[in-house]
């Protein structure tokens, strides 16, 4: 939908409300809901914010208490409608302080300056994000079906056929959906679309899928591992690069097989796995996955599932790399920001990759990986400074609230002693 069509949209009376919606570091959704014509003035003045919420941190605790406002521009680019919403648009902003400068902390706009980059390298990158996440009852998965049975989609079929409709009314087509491995847990399939794109609807889809399940009586959780005997919820992200004639860079045509362009593109991500390790698995609990006897915890390139790096069984069909590190917590913005300059830095140093060798080692735990990630010069220029380190601290809050708790399990194993 075009510009001139939203604002003709808002013009018939349809829509009464607009939320404008902010993606703050950690990926959490904030949003302020405006009335149609405050919402007409706010494309060309922007909604004011308060500068707080950028630095709350996961239990909404501001890390500093001296803040300015922050000015969020709608992208029209971005509108949308959650079908089940009455008369209610949604669209994504970018961030600026109260000059229009654009704010160091606001995602999308970073990630706009990493695609920006690499499209100067003659590159677009297209992304297919495919999720899962647990249904619950309670906090108990909703259904004990099978993995990958027809049980399991028949159970919660009102739900996930509301979910599948909704996405596909806001143009967004879904490829599949399944039962995935886990007691109540499903596996959804988006579409290839540019990196941003693909990113604004991730993050669109997550709220939908909440909220239908909140509608039905449930309740859906992203949550890296929510039970210690099922596995953990994933995010594969599926990526090419295309050209600037839109052929497809990482597929070579004559063989069929991954180009050069592919293999220097995985080894610049395998050089760099630790620090991207921080942004696509951003939480403590996200480190119990790599445990699993499914998780793929080898740094290393090639067909096989155990690879982080992966050249799927159909690659010749669909020229489309797998990163198979990342969990449902990670801020889609910041993965892709660091896999492109990761990936960028392997195409312009010509770096070999290790297939079949871990050259790295993948972290064990969150508080590895933020020091790997502080201590990465190239992701410090992919984030920026300010974010990085913003980013870093509210995580470093995180491990330390952890490492203070007492677990039933230690009481249950130690309370006799």
């Amino acid at each position: 939908m075009s510009s001139e069509q939203i604002m003709e949209l808002l013009k018939t009376g349809k829509i009464d409300y607009v939320r404008v919606l902010v993606v703050d570091v950690l990926g959490n959704v904030r949003s302020r809901s405006l009335r149609r014509m405050e919402f007409e003035k706010a494309v060309d003045m922007g909604v004011n914010y308060p500068e707080s919420i950028l630095y709350l941190d996961i239990w909404d605790r501001p890390i500093k208490h001296n803040f300015d406002d922050v000015i969020a521009h709608p992208d029209l680019t971005t509108f949308m409608t959650f079908p089940y919403l009455e008369r209610t648009g949604v669209v994504l902003s970018a961030l600026t302080d109260s000059g229009g400068v654009p704010s160091p902390l606001c995602v999308r706009t970073v990630l706009r300056k990493a695609t920006g980059r690499l499209e100067g390298q003659g590159y677009r990158m297209r992304v297919l994000f495919e999720p899962t996440f647990y249904v619950l009852r309670g906090d108990s998965p909703a259904d004990s079906s099978r993995a990958f049975s027809s049980e399991g989609l028949l159970v919660e079929q009102e739900f996930l056929k509301e979910v599948v409709k909704y996405l596909e009314e806001m143009e967004e087509p879904v490829q599949r959906l399944n039962k995935y491995f886990g007691r109540g847990q499903y596996e959804i399939t988006f579409s290839p679309a540019e990196a941003l794109r693909s990113a604004d609807f991730l993050t669109a889809a997550k709220e939908v899928v909440r909220d239908v399940a909140l509608l039905h009586g449930l309740k859906a959780t992203f949550m890296s591992k929510p039970f210690s005997d099922s596995p953990g919820n994933v995010l594969h992200v599926y990526f090419s690069l295309l050209d600037e004639e839109d052929n497809n860079a990482t597929l070579d045509q004559t063989t069929g097989q991954p180009s050069k362009i592919a293999r220097n593109f995985l080894a610049g991500l395998q050089v760099h796995i630790g620090a991207l390790s921080a942004l696509a698995l951003p939480t403590v609990n996200s480190y119990r996955r790599l445990r699993e006897d499914f998780s793929p915890t080898v740094a290393a390139a090639g067909r096989e599932r155990r690879f982080l790096l992966r050249f799927p069984a159909n690659f010749k069909d669909t020229g489309m790399l797998e990163f198979r590190l990342p969990d449902t917590t990670a801020n889609p913005y910041l993965l892709l920001t660091g896999m492109i300059y990761a990936g960028l830095e392997g195409v312009e140093r010509g770096l070999e990759l290790m297939e079949g060798i871990e050259s790295e080692e993948v972290p064990t735990s969150l508080e590895e990986a933020l020091r790997r990630l502080s201590n990465d010069r190239l992701m410090r220029e992919a984030l920026g400074e300010e974010l990085l380190s913003l980013y870093v601290e509210l995580k470093l809050r995180e491990v330390k609230e952890f490492e203070q708790q007492v677990t039933q399990w230690e009481r249950d194993v130690y309370l006799r002693l």
